[in-house]
């Protein structure tokens, strides 16, 4: 038996890559993909399959590839135009994605930032809907054995189509199973509305006599999406999504949650995402395994980056941490001194700095000068020089090859770990380091017992999550604790973006802020019987978006006449949009605007100087006026121009979502950088709420004392005053004086 399973793996295989070198029937491109990739077919529960065959048109990469690189001879800019007029440009070659990756190939930085994207796009390139069809009924009517591969029997076949149709079809397909046909057909209802709503109606009514129906509602929440820009190399973004499932009513949407409904919790931590607990810790241990890769698989030593004079700082600090310890301090009793070594060497720029400062602390333990108490379980070389030194037994190793680099490694693993295991403690994850089984047995090397921190690492990242964003009792807590635990050491973690933690929660375990938007992802899934047959199975499928590019064009340029604008007029200005294309949209439209109109112009001047008897007319401005005015005061004219002017800059020329400008960059770079000294959001929206409350303080503060100053300027006034009277008073006693003395003089 299991030499059958093989060979019939390797047929398989076989089949697989025949299907994925060649055409079918020497025109549609076949290929066999993981269900789980393919939008809206993951989402269903119908296919009980793993894989999928897609069939869809072949690629023609190559001939867009030829039409980009003679545009770009023409312009080698991607924002040049030739103009004509100061009323905006006449030409244009519009800036797209591949010219934009060709821009941000060249060497200058501020042009360029390292970011990595994540597109959840389906590649595929649909057939027209009448083909798909078409194909997909000859299939069903031959032998499809012959026209595909026998080894394939048992998956689904899907056919990608345009949606071009009344009924907006993008996909077809069938599937052989238990000697029955199943056939499938996914429609387009673009966005949410009316005509959606009487659609499904309709749809809904055609199943409702005389059958019994049982639907079940799935509603995902992603908490932690894949679509943020990540910079920087070595890094990969985190998902995290609750999923809710509960039996409804198959005529309503987009409806809550009900009290009963079951969540799926799914975490997936990463790696140096921003967004997750413990960055740093993760930084730092990804530091650590580099250095276990160094000493183990002689790859190269990447240093931290330093400055010229960070050497010399570094050997003071060892200096005042070797005089720190010099006499047993009761304050540091329960600080080891290899931690605080561990925070200055790993800041070490290159080996000669490492090297000067282990240098230091073995002429320290010469001299018995570290007088510094360990832990107990402390197996780092350090902690061992140490011990020896104080019993008077002291061997010291030499300093060359790897040896520095693996006492580095030793402090870096007891530091990290012991640190993860006071973060399992606080949390209440853990009640010791018992639970977690972490001390090294004694034959472990530095390299193995680094590589051991990972898992128990995410498994902590995990459960902070968890903590943050579910309401779970602490004995749950707990349990589940061990639950990441095991799971995650179970087998090696040998690709990071494959581990993940999935576990079920009641609903009123679920922080209910994260109920208050609209899901990701909202589905009905409704299964027709009559008695205990299954007759058809629908499913009503609502994505913020649509995973497929031919469908965002599709509804994007949706053929709605009565569509009306909901953008404010400051928006229309276009400034971001003048700044990525080069020239204005508003002034692109005004100069179509202006082009009719002189086109109209030409051509009534041409057919009156072609008829001798309305040759004066020609140049009668007047009446060229009245003539245009004839066109283009209709109000279908207008209308037709101003839903122009509105859809190109609603939907034509708008700037796309992956594109990041360059006043943005600096943005990205701030909220997304590894640099610690860079505060992050939280941090600066804290000290923001901080300072518009001192603001507010200092208002009132202001407002008293300027109360008070109106005050003093009301006594000084009272003072002044009498002052004023006080000093005239004085005067006339003194004048009065005077004149009684002169009185005085003339009697005598």
């Amino acid at each position: 038996m299991a030499t059958t399973c093989e060979q019939a793996i390797i047929e398989n295989e076989n089949a697989i890559e025949k299907l994925n070198s060649g055409l079918l029937l020497n025109k549609f491109r076949v290929r066999v993909c993981c269900i789980a990739d393919v939008p809206v077919l993951k989402d269903n529960g119908f296919l009980h399959s793993i894989k999928v065959v897609v069939i869809d048109l072949p690629s023609v990469l190559q001939k867009d590839d030829n039409i980009r690189n003679e545009t770009y001879e023409r312009l080698h800019d991607a924002t040049d135009c030739v103009t004509d007029g100061a009323d905006g440009p006449l030409l244009f070659d519009f800036l797209s994605l591949s010219k934009l990756e060709q821009r941000c190939a060249t060497p200058d930085e501020n042009l360029c930032r390292p970011i990595t994207l994540c597109h959840c796009y389906f590649e595929c390139n649909p057939l027209d809907t009448a083909d798909a069809f078409g194909l997909r009924n000859r299939l069903m009517r031959q032998s499809l054995f012959v026209t595909l591969d026998r080894n394939l029997q048992d998956l689904p076949i899907c056919i990608v189509a345009n949606a071009t149709d009344q009924l907006g079809t993008t996909f077809v397909g069938f599937h052989f199973s238990n000697s029955r046909i199943i056939t499938f057909h996914t429609r387009c209802l673009g966005r949410f509305g009316d005509r959606c709503k009487d659609t499904l109606r309709i749809l809904h009514q055609r199943f409702i006599k005389g059958l019994e129906s049982r639907s079940k509602a799935v509603a995902l929440y992603k908490i932690l999406g894949e679509d943020t820009p990540l910079y920087g190399e070595s890094k990969f973004l985190s998902n995290m999504s609750l999923t809710f499932k509960w039996d409804e009513n198959s005529e309503n949407y987009l409806c809550a949650p009900s009290p009963s409904a079951s969540a799926v919790f799914h975490f997936s931590p990463g790696w140096k995402d921003k967004r997750v607990a413990l960055f740093e810790s993760t930084t730092e241990l990804e530091y650590l395994l580099h250095l276990a890769c160094v000493l183990d698989s002689g790859c190269t030593m990447i240093w931290p980056s330093a400055e010229n004079d960070t050497s010399d700082q570094l050997l003071v600090e060892v200096g005042q941490l070797i005089s720190q310890y010099r006499i047993q301090n009761p304050d540091t009793e329960h600080v080891d001194f290899t931690e605080l070594l561990w925070d200055i060497l790993k800041k070490c720029g290159n080996f000669n700095s490492l090297v000067a400062a282990l240098n230091l602390v073995f002429d320290a333990l010469k001299q018995c000068r570290i007088n510094a108490i360990l832990h107990e379980d402390n197996r780092s070389t350090i902690a061992r020089l140490i011990h020896d030194a104080q019993s008077r037994n002291l061997m010291l190793p030499r300093l060359e090859a790897l040896t520095p680099i693996q006492i580095l490694l030793e402090i870096g693993v007891e530091r990290f770990r012991r640190d993860m295991v006071q973060a399992y403690i606080t949390a209440g994850f853990m009640t010791n380091d018992i639970d977690l089984d972490l001390k090294p047995q004694s034959y472990s090397g530095p390299e193995d017992r680094a590589r051991a921190l990972l898992p128990y690492h995410l498994a902590l990242q995990t459960m902070l999550e968890i903590k943050r964003y579910l309401a779970l009792p602490s004995h749950i807590l707990t349990t589940m604790t061990r639950s990441v635990i095991t799971k995650y050491c179970s087998s090696p973690l040998s690709d990071i973006t494959k581990i993940f933690y999935e576990t079920a929660v009641p609903l009123i375990h679920v922080q209910q802020d994260l109920l208050h938007k609209l899901p990701d992802l909202w589905s009905n899934e409704t299964t027709y019987f009559n008695g205990s047959s299954v007759v058809a199975h629908t499913s009503v499928h609502f994505t913020r978006k649509s995973q497929l590019t031919f469908i965002d064009n599709l509804i994007n340029h949706e053929t709605e006449f009565n569509l009306k604008m909901h953008v404010s007029e400051t928006e229309l200005i276009n400034e971001f949009e003048y700044q990525y294309y080069g020239f204005s949209p508003s002034g692109f439209t005004d100069s179509v605007y202006n082009i009719s109109v002189q086109s109209w112009e030409e051509a009534v001047k041409e057919a009156l100087c072609a008829n001798s008897s309305f040759e004066k007319l020609s140049n009668n401005r007047n009446f060229l006026a009245e003539v245009t005015g004839m066109i283009f005061n209709e109000n279908a004219v207008k209308r037709a121009f101003r839903m122009f002017t509105e859809r190109v800059l609603k939907y034509i020329l708008r700037i796309p979502r992956h594109v990041t400008l360059p006043e943005h960059e600096d943005t990205h770079k701030l909220l997304l950088s590894d640099d610690p000294h860079f505060k992050g959001v939280d941090e600066l929206t804290r000290q923001s709420d901080q300072l518009f409350e001192l603001i507010i303080q200092y208002r009132f503060i202001l407002k008293g004392i300027n109360e008070q100053l109106q005050e003093a300027n009301a006594v000084i006034d009272v003072l002044t005053t009498l002052i004023t009277q006080l000093e005239r008073l004085s005067s006339d006693v003194q004048e009065d004086s005077m004149v009684d003395s002169n009185s005085d003089t003339f009697t005598r």
